[in-house]
């Protein structure tokens, strides 16, 4: 997801991206967030190419804390990705939007 889809995501949520001042990505992939402001925008993934690489571009990476709002990459393992919602419900407060991001061929309609 880039930056545009991203605040189309919020905007059709009726969610002011500019109100958003601590997102945090779970399991993104290397490339696909190069629009998104950096100190706003923490990485948490285990992958460790993709760790490496976020923290080269100059996200925050994360292992905990509290977050205005989650965007997970949804993987193709349904159980994965299953366990990913519920680590990002977890890292907001109540109320607060969790979006998912993910392609056809991995099941992101069915979630």
């Amino acid at each position: 997801m880039n930056n545009r889809r991203l605040k189309f995501a919020l905007h059709e949520y009726g969610i002011d991206p500019g109100r958003i001042e601590n997102l945090v990505l779970l399991r993104p992939r290397d490339g696909e967030f190069d629009g998104l402001i950096r100190a706003k925008t923490c990485v948490l993934t285990g992958f460790r190419p993709d760790f490496d690489l976020f923290a080269i571009s100059g996200f925050r990476l994360v292992n905990s804390g509290m977050f205005d709002a989650a965007l997970v990459c949804v993987p193709r393992a349904r159980q994965a990705a299953l366990a990913l919602i519920a680590q990002a419900v977890s890292l907001v407060p109540p109320g607060a939007p969790v979006l998912l991001d993910g392609q056809k061929t991995d099941g992101i309609e069915s979630l």
